[in-house]
């Protein structure tokens, strides 16, 4: 019975509060990378040898705000799950795995690696069963089901 609540739960709550988790984690990190941008670029981004890195870096914050805000309002949930799974990707190979394999003693390139395919079945999960409950998606399908009916 309780395993049967739970379930009944996650399975009416679970979207929303993935999405709006980690639509978050992209929105707060977007952020800090934008008051940031400077260091980063010159840091961080331009010792890997990324080429372009401002341009880049405003891709990545462009990214982050799109696929970040788009899962939090639940507007286009899938496509902002899939650019944020791109994202993600990407940082993870070009940025991640690039330092892990300059320097393998860094284990802590181990644990973001990690974390961000953790990530990525997240975003999976949400383009799946997107956009879930209280999504402005949902507002669009309803009117227009609804403007169906009244026509009939």
């Amino acid at each position: 019975m309780f395993i049967e609540k739970c379930h009944g739960y996650v399975a009416k709550y679970g979207v929303f509060k993935a999405r709006i988790l980690i639509g978050l984690l992209f929105l707060v990190t977007g952020v800090f990378t934008a008051i940031n941008f400077s260091i980063i670029v010159t840091g961080f981004l331009t010792p890997l040898g990324i080429p372009m890195p401002s341009v880049l870096l405003a891709l990545a914050l462009l990214m982050k705000f799109t696929g970040g805000l788009s899962l939090v309002v639940g507007y286009k949930v899938r496509w902002g799950a899939y650019i944020l799974t791109i994202f993600v990707l990407a940082v993870t190979l070009f940025v991640h795995l690039n330092i892990y394999i300059k320097n393998p003693l860094d284990n802590g390139q181990i644990v973001e690696i990690l974390k961000n395919l953790a990530i990525i079945g997240g975003l999976c999960a949400i383009a799946a069963h997107a956009p879930g409950i209280w999504a402005l998606d949902n507002r669009r399908s309803s009117s227009s089901s609804s403007a169906s009916t009244e026509s009939m």
